[in-house]
């Protein structure tokens, strides 16, 4: 059922890249920390909702999992869209984030796993799409 569920997500996402004004990403199968990763290089100005998840696949022993959005509207700005998800567990959470750009920028995420132990899989979708 998770394959099946990923796949799914997988391809609505790849959909919303056909939008204007959008942009999405999507990691499967992680294992670790993920790096500063652009999911739009936004070239206007604007209001963007940004729409993150995470879905563990396989669960650890322990550890959690947060994800940060980052973007710049006038100093950077970063927001924890995802807080202390657990990795001791399968399950998916989901978050949602405005982001204001007054000027061109990139909207990033990066995702950081604390205290993990065991062998916990995680797979994170993001998505970003100007509405104003």
């Amino acid at each position: 059922l998770a394959s099946t569920t990923n796949r799914l997500l997988y391809q609505a996402l790849k959909q919303l890249d056909l939008v204007s004004g959008g942009g999405s990403h999507v990691l499967m199968g992680l294992t670790g920390d993920t790096t500063p990763t652009n999911v739009l290089a936004a070239s206007t100005t604007g209001l963007f909702v940004v729409s993150t998840a995470v879905r563990v696949t396989t669960a650890g022993t322990g550890g959690t999992i947060d994800v940060d959005v980052t973007w710049t509207d006038g100093t950077s700005t970063t927001v924890t869209a995802i807080n202390d998800f657990s990795l001791a567990a399968t399950g998916y959470i989901s978050a949602t984030t405005f982001v204001r750009l007054p000027t061109s920028g990139n909207i990033s995420f990066t995702a950081t796993r604390t205290g993990v132990t065991g062998s916990p899989v995680h797979s994170i979708y993001v998505v970003a799409r100007q509405v104003a």
